[in-house]
């Protein structure tokens, strides 16, 4: 049960750059360091802290989100501003439109009709800014902006027939040298804007996010700090109240109170212990990769959620349910109902734990 991991996952990437030109926003869509804006079609650089910015945070997400949560981010300074939307995201195939697997750190795999396309490797200075991002993949650019068109007009000056291809927005009259400027319909006819594209960067995650955990999750821990904050309370009450019923008195004072409570606080802190103990070694038989399965959330529910259990790969088998403690905030990070979290259940299907942090498994 449950599949291998090879260390390495993709996230897409939306980017925007503000043109240092004329100061309109423009698409990036593959990692490059300048792209030409449509408006003034001066070139618009992504400086190197741009991208080293951009590449931590999306690095920084591998399994923190469900595939797909896409989340902004910005950088502003004046007069370059950047923003992005990153998110765990894989390219599509490009022959069926299929949902695909990561394939080692050059190539990804379609789950559906098996194709297999290749990662680009990363340029020099992508490798700089984020020596975890080892490829990329990207879009096929819908843009016929780039493609010469002739548009004619006619002159203010003397009424001449002109035509132009849009290199500049003037043009001059051959007859009696007016300057005319191109109207904005007709600029943006020769120049339309470039739209934004998801580009996917492949990811080399250390350590590897999906690797057995240690413990049971912060929820356990925060539920043990809780379990101790009140039976410490209830240690000293019930010394407190069985002491004073023994020695017939109110009141007891320290000499006579401390040792009572302290005969409490062993009893019920050894109960504590106990079931700390069971819970713990519980865990631990039941969280190992070969029991791993596909935990997917139902709706949110007063701080949790039930999760259907499902054989790896076959997403029809389902195979139990469970539930997981969660915050409405986590829950729509983790993809909302429908997200995928990672969950283990014995063969038996009599034990099964889940945690919210988002699988690999599919």
């Amino acid at each position: 049960m449950g599949a291998g991991f090879n260390g390495s996952d993709f996230i897409g990437l939306e980017l925007l750059i503000q043109c240092d030109s004329c100061g309109s926003t423009q698409p990036v869509n593959r990692p490059e360091q300048k792209t030409k804006c449509s408006n003034c079609l001066a070139q618009a650089t992504v400086d190197a802290e741009a991208w080293r910015v951009a590449l931590t945070t999306c690095v920084d997400d591998i399994g923190k989100r469900g595939r797909g949560v896409m989340k902004g981010d910005a950088l502003s300074r004046a007069g370059r501003n950047v923003e992005w939307e990153r998110g765990p995201d894989r390219p599509r195939c490009a022959k069926c439109d299929g949902a695909t697997s990561v394939e080692g750190d050059d190539a990804y795999v379609c789950d559906d009709c098996g194709e297999r396309a290749t990662v680009e490797p990363v340029p020099d200075f992508l490798r700089a800014a984020c020596s975890d991002v080892i490829g990329f993949v990207c879009q096929a650019e819908t843009a016929s902006a780039d493609k010469p068109k002739k548009i004619g007009m006619t002159c203010n000056g003397c009424g001449a027939s002109l035509t132009t291809m849009g290199e500049t927005r003037t043009v001059e009259c051959d007859h009696c040298h007016t300057a005319n400027l191109l109207p904005d319909d007709v600029w943006r006819a020769l120049h339309p804007a470039k739209k934004r594209q998801r580009f996917w960067l492949l990811c080399r995650l250390s350590p590897d996010v999906r690797r057995v955990p240690r413990s049971l999750g912060r929820e356990s821990i925060t539920t043990l700090a809780m379990v101790a904050f009140v039976a410490g309370f209830v240690s000293l009450f019930l010394g407190g109240i069985t002491g004073s019923i023994v020695l017939g008195k109110n009141k007891l004072n320290g000499d006579e109170f401390l040792p009572y409570a302290f005969r409490y606080f062993v009893v019920i802190w050894g109960i504590v212990a106990l079931l700390v103990a069971r819970s713990w070694f519980v865990g631990r038989r039941i969280i190992k990769h070969e029991y791993e399965v596909v935990g997917r959330l139902g709706p949110f529910t007063k701080g949790r959620s039930k999760v259907e259990l499902f054989e790896p790969g076959k997403s029809g088998a389902r195979i139990g349910a469970a539930n997981v403690p969660v915050s409405e905030a986590r829950h729509q990070e983790l993809g909302g109902e429908g997200g995928v979290i990672r969950a283990w259940a014995l063969p038996n299907r009599k034990k099964a734990i889940c945690q919210a942090k988002p699988s690999g498994l599919a």
